[in-house]
């Protein structure tokens, strides 16, 4: 039963919401992965906050390996040391991110693999993975405050679990579209706020680059899409409430009734929520921020 709602999790996306010219690029980045790689390496990958994020993690995935997501935020010291610990033999990168992969590469003597530079393949039933639900699905670094980043190994049942159980519990419908704002390296951009609508068959607007005026342009539904669902961090919050001090605060009675009557869910999570952050939130938008622990 597991295997069956994992395979459904990591291809339901092929068949419903992703572009055709994006099917046939994982389709070939599996083979390539396949054909070049043992079983269940540890992969690193960097890409941007969009599609290509997730076609090469359910390349990975859908190939029988472990993913490590990297962010462009790391210091070069900091991807070096997530090379050597996870012992990976292969990198994945977007082109913007090549120089700096490939510099990691060559020292490290690992090689990388940029999207898009895929041989194409026809036959492609032969390219997939049959999953086990104590496989390792990705590697999570934590934060690194008490010393260096330890890798938090998450296999695929536990990638499931979390996933399927938040689905249940926020009420997610493939009517939601979430704006998606957060880094994709851990827990909260993953599994919380980039799978569970993905499961569900919901839309979700990526940001590649965090800006407080494109977000309240998205919150207020002015960039063409109503968006139903919301999670940050408690820094993205209070940037977001200085936004509105500087630049929205003549909107005030607008912004919270549209905020009320078109978000159904806002989340707080990754860090300790103070009281008047949540306080001065509720007062601009009339919304109770569910704090995750």
């Amino acid at each position: 039963m597991f295997q069956f709602n994992f395979v459904t999790f990591v291809i339901k996306i092929l068949k419903t919401s992703v572009p055709s010219y994006i099917r046939l690029k994982l389709v070939n980045l599996i083979h390539n992965l396949n054909m070049s790689r043992g079983n269940n390496e540890r992969i690193l990958f960097l890409c941007p906050n969009d599609a290509n994020y997730v076609f090469v993690l359910w390349g990975i995935w859908m190939a029988g390996h472990t993913a490590v997501p990297l962010s462009h935020l790391h210091p070069e010291n900091i991807l070096h040391y997530y090379a050597k610990d996870t012992n990976s033999k292969l990198f994945i990168a977007t082109p913007e991110h090549e120089t700096l992969m490939k510099r990691i590469a060559e020292q490290n003597k690992v090689t990388l693999h940029i999207v898009g530079h895929e041989s194409n393949v026809t036959n492609h039933e032969q390219t997939l993975h049959k999953f086990d639900e104590n496989d390792n699905a990705f590697i999570l670094y934590t934060s690194g405050t008490t010393g260096n980043p330890k890798g938090v190994v998450h296999t695929n049942k536990n990638v499931w679990v979390q996933t399927k159980t938040l689905v249940n519990a926020w009420k997610w419908s493939s009517e939601d579209i979430m704006l998606h704002t957060l880094p994709l390296h851990h827990v909260h951009g993953t599994v919380c706020a980039l799978f569970s609508p993905l499961l569900i068959g919901a839309s979700t607007v990526m940001i590649p680059r965090f800006s407080p005026g494109v977000i309240w342009d998205h919150l207020l539904g002015r960039q063409g899409q109503k968006i139903t669902v919301f999670m940050a961090v408690p820094t993205i919050y209070a940037k977001l409430i200085e936004e509105f001090e500087k630049n929205c605060k003549n909107d005030k009675e607008y912004i919270r009734s549209y905020m009320k009557n078109n978000v159904r869910l806002m989340v707080s999570g990754s860090a300790p929520l103070p009281i008047p952050l949540y306080q001065k939130w509720y007062e601009i938008t009339g919304h109770k921020l569910l704090e995750r622990c």
